[in-house]
């Protein structure tokens, strides 16, 4: 009796997880990663300027996960998350326009791109 028993609650429990499983199919979500036009390697920026972050916008996917982007400084290859140049502005508008701080320290930085991936740019100049 309890062979029984068991064997039918081992049966059960083989099931369940089964069932379970061919519910909770994960949703395919396309990741876009465009790149970065401007800043690229050579350029320079002055403390205090504004420009015009530009990346490729040409080919996003059907599905975005996050259509919405924020970018900040890089330096040493640390993203420096106290140092947020844009936020909430539309990736597929290929463009935003930022101010660089006037309060850091000169030298060799990055932007990274952050929405939908994150994305770098080339090492740029900040003076």
């Amino acid at each position: 009796m309890i062979s029984k028993y068991f064997a039918s609650l081992l049966s059960l429990a083989a099931f369940v997880p089964l069932s379970q499983s061919s519910l909770l199919k994960p949703t395919e979500l396309d990741v876009w990663v465009p790149s970065i036009f401007y800043p690229h390697a050579g350029i320079v920026w002055e403390k205090g300027e504004t420009h015009n972050v530009k990346w490729d916008a040409s080919n996003p996917p059907s599905q975005i996960t996050n259509p919405y982007g924020k970018i900040y400084l890089v330096k040493d290859n640390l993203i420096l998350f106290d140092r947020q140049l844009a936020s909430d502005f539309a990736l597929s508008g290929g463009q935003v326009g930022v101010k660089v701080p006037t309060d850091i320290d000169s030298g060799i930085y990055q932007l990274v791109l952050m929405g939908d991936s994150g994305n770098w740019s080339d090492e740029f100049t900040i003076q």
